[in-house]
């Protein structure tokens, strides 16, 4: 074994990094690609810690991009300030009309240049103690009604001409029975 690719390293879990503690050693070399800001695992084991730990180490030579060309400037500003540690850069846009040959020369697709709000952020939940009387499982449900209700209603307002616009990502399939129970109530295909 002579080299080894990780790609998405950032969504590394621990027994991913044991198995790659194995295979890794002095003959061969090691290639992680990864962003801190995409780490989106979380719930099934990873732990941007781990990314962490092998960029911080001597032997690694840790390269920097941070120009973006495939996110429209409301997404990379929002990136930017949601994510505001300090050991992980800033994103830098790429103008749609930018002129550097080295992006022109290699075919770099700009993204076009949008207005108004890229990303909104919508904080759902129920006033501590008001469901004291049901269970971890009966306010879960709640919480996923509630979610796929917002979801229907906000696909809903933009118009059915637009339903084909929309991408639904989630965390778990278990969750998908809520949101098409949802989206079927509002007749959204």
């Amino acid at each position: 074994l002579s080299y080894i690719m990780v790609d998405e390293f950032q969504d590394t879990n621990w027994l991913q990094k044991k198995i790659l503690d194995y295979l890794h050693d002095e003959h061969n070399h090691l290639f992680a690609v990864g962003d801190l800001k995409q780490s989106i695992y979380r719930f099934q084991q990873c732990d941007n810690q781990i990314f962490k730990h092998y960029r911080d180490q001597d032997s690694m030579h840790y390269i920097t991009f941070q120009e973006n060309f495939r996110s429209v400037r409301q997404i990379v500003e929002f990136n930017n300030s949601y994510f505001t540690d300090n050991n992980v850069p800033e994103y830098q846009i790429i103008p749609h009309t930018s002129k550097n040959p080295a992006h022109l020369e290699k075919g770099i697709p700009m993204c076009p240049a949008s207005e108004g709000p890229a990303v909104s952020v919508v904080e759902l939940g129920y006033p501590t103690g008001a469901f004291s009387a049901l269970g971890k499982k009966e306010i879960n449900a709640l919480i996923r009604q509630q979610e796929a209700f917002f979801i229907a209603h906000t696909i809903a307002a933009t118009g059915e001409e637009q339903y084909g616009r929309w991408g639904i990502l989630v965390r778990e399939y278990t969750n998908m029975s809520y949101i098409l129970d949802a989206l079927r109530r509002l007749n959204i295909p």
